[in-house]
C-alpha cells in the first residue's frame, strides 16, 4: 500500500480515502451545536476556535514527543492541559508501538515520507491514532483531548446543558472505535479497548471505551461513513 497526504487529504494506492476526523464532524449532533454557538456570537467564536485549535495541535506535538523521547518543548500557556495528561501518562503501564507514527519497528513500514496512517478500505476512511500499545498488557487505542469543558460519558435527558458534554464524548468515542477498526485492518493486530484522556485547566478525564460500547461506537460511526458516502461519493 502506498500512502500519500497533500493537505490534509490522504490516498491511499491513488484512491481518495477521507479522514476519520472529516467524517465525525458531519454528524449532525455536533453540526446542530456549532451551528447555535455560530449564531449567538460569530467573531467570539471563531476567535474561541482558532485558539482551541492551536492549543490542540501544541499539546499534542508536546505529547508526541514526550511518548517518543520523555522530554518536550511546550509553550507555558499549554502547561495547565499538558499537566494532567503528563500525570495519567506517567502513572499508567504503557507500552508505546506508535505515537501519531510507527515507534515499533516491525510497524515502520507504515511511515511513508511524512504520511503515518491506518485505514478501513471497504469504507475508504483513513486516520492517525494519537497513541497504539498495550496499557496494562491490553492492546488499545488512547486519544488526546483539551477542551476548556468535561465530557460526559451519559447525560440526563431533563438537563439539556450536560447533551453538548455528552457529544463530545460520544464523537470521540466514536473516533477511538474507528481507529481500533483501522487499525486491525492495516496491521492485523487486534485492539481490545480505547481511551479517551480530555485534559482541561482544572481536571483531567479518563474515559474507557471497550466491550459492548466499542462495538456500538463503531456501528455509529459506520452509519455516519455511509451516510457521508452518499452525499460525498
Amino acid at each position: 500500500m502506498t500512502v500519500s497526504q497533500f493537505q490534509g487529504r490522504f490516498t491511499v494506492d491513488g484512491l481518495p480515502y477521507t479522514s476519520v476526523s472529516s467524517i465525525i464532524k458531519t454528524d449532525t449532533k455536533l453540526v446542530q451545536g456549532n451551528r447555535s454557538r455560530a449564531l449567538a456570537n460569530k467573531s467570539k467564536q471563531k476567535t474561541k476556535s482558532q485558539s482551541a485549535t492551536a492549543r490542540g495541535i501544541a499539546t499534542h506535538n508536546a505529547v508526541r514527543q514526550y511518548l517518543r523521547t520523555g522530554e518536550c518543548d511546550l509553550d507555558p500557556q499549554y502547561y495547565q492541559y499538558f499537566n494532567g495528561i503528563h500525570e495519567w501518562l506517567s502513572r499508567l503501564d504503557l507500552e508505546t508501538w506508535w505515537a501519531e507514527g510507527p515507534v515499533r519497528d516491525d510497524l515502520q513500514h507504515l511511515q511513508q515520507g511524512p504520511s503515518a496512517a491506518v485505514w478501513c478500505n471497504k469504507h475508504r476512511y483513513i486516520g492517525i491514532p494519537d497513541w497504539c500499545g498495550k496499557l496494562g498488557g491490553v492492546p488499545c487505542i488512547i486519544e488526546f483531548k483539551t477542551s476548556d469543558t468535561l465530557y460526559r460519558a451519559n447525560y440526563n435527558h431533563k438537563r439539556f446543558n450536560e447533551y453538548t458534554e455528552w457529544v463530545r464524548h460520544h464523537q470521540a468515542a466514536m473516533q477511538v472505535a474507528a481507529y481500533s477498526h483501522a487499525w486491525q485492518e492495516t496491521t492485523g493486530i487486534a485492539i481490545e479497548a480505547g481511551v479517551i484522556i480530555n485534559s482541561t485547566p482544572n481536571e483531567c478525564q479518563l474515559f474507557m471505551i471497550e466491550g459492548d460500547v466499542l462495538k456500538k461506537k463503531l456501528s455509529a460511526f459506520h452509519k455516519l461513513t455511509r451516510d457521508y458516502r452518499k452525499i460525498n461519493g
